[in-house]
């Protein structure tokens, strides 16, 4: 049996490696980090048989934008296969004999802990990191210098825990992407598990998303059309977002996930009708939503 590589947003000790391990905690897993969000789609794209794991969305700082560009992208073939999230629990790392003059972390935990920093270190320096664990390993090298990240790289990267629990009084919630291939035998699967009537679906399947790309005619009423057909088949639509298109001035390309499986009849008969709006639309990946992490 061939070991599965999964790629995550590194290096070792970031959110993205621990809901990795925590997702594949019963496979044998080759994990790879790479420095940034593209970085792990392109290092999947190139390998046949390998996933990665991208956040997509945070409960205080919205859209991770170079997700949705990169899956987006006509470039990128990739699969949405699963979506995971993670109830995130924030520490200060540093060295306890050293004032604190600058604070570094991905930008999406340094706008959920401002109004803590604010209060806690008034004069330190907010400085972006292309990950929380890569603000760790800028902290190794630095004085007067703290890192917002996972507590397990507390020990990881020598530091020590000036603060546990940041800001607990706030829920932060971060939800990644698994992307892969494209995989007959999942999408049988799911069609096994969603396809059948709306109601055997909803008391049997867990459950489900679709994640849809979708370029609307740049026409009055356009986006009304499109999104009509999912409410009156009963579908929610949880994400919707637009995003330029490159080299078409005013004209753009919606980042929608829906509540429903590609395969159930309402989300069919949703798609169908919606695409009479679309100049394009195309599903990149009908999915399970999993239950919740603890960080």
């Amino acid at each position: 049996m061939s070991i599965l590589e999964v790629a995550y947003l590194g290096p070792a000790g970031s959110f993205s490696h621990l809901v990795a391990k925590q997702n594949f905690a019963n496979q044998e897993v080759h994990f790879v980090n790479a420095p940034t969000i593209p970085d792990v789609i392109e290092y999947v794209q190139e390998r046949p048989g390998s996933k990665g794991i991208v956040p997509i969305e945070n409960s205080s700082a919205g859209f991770l934008l170079d997700t949705i560009d990169m899956l987006m992208s006509p470039r990128c073939t990739l699969r949405i296969q699963q979506e995971i999230s993670m109830h995130i629990r924030l520490a200060l790392l540093g060295r306890t004999s050293e004032e604190i003059r600058r604070v570094y972390s991905h930008h999406v935990p340094l706008l959920h802990c401002g109004p803590w920093l604010r209060e806690n270190y008034p004069a330190a320096e907010h400085c972006k990191a292309l990950s929380t664990s890569e603000a760790a390993r800028i902290v190794v090298g630095e004085t007067h210098a703290a890192a917002i990240c996972n507590r397990e790289a507390a020990e990881l990267y020598g530091l020590d825990i000036l603060a546990f629990p940041i800001d607990e009084q706030r829920v932060n919630l971060t939800q990644f992407f698994c992307i892969g291939h494209a995989d007959p035998a999942q999408e049988a699967a799911a069609r096994a598990e969603t396809g059948g009537s709306d109601a055997a679906a909803g008391a049997e399947a867990r459950p489900y998303e679709t994640t849809l790309s979708a370029s609307v005619k740049n026409q009055a009423g356009s986006l009304v059309d499109f999104l009509l057909p999912f409410r009156n088949n009963g579908v929610n639509l949880k994400r919707i977002m637009s995003r330029p298109i490159a080299g078409q001035p005013n004209h753009y390309v919606f980042f929608v996930s829906a509540e429903a499986g590609e395969f159930e009849p309402r989300m069919q008969a949703a798609m169908a009708q919606a695409g009479t709006a679309c100049e394009e639309l195309r599903s990149l990946g009908s999915y399970p939503r999993e239950a919740p992490y603890q960080s």
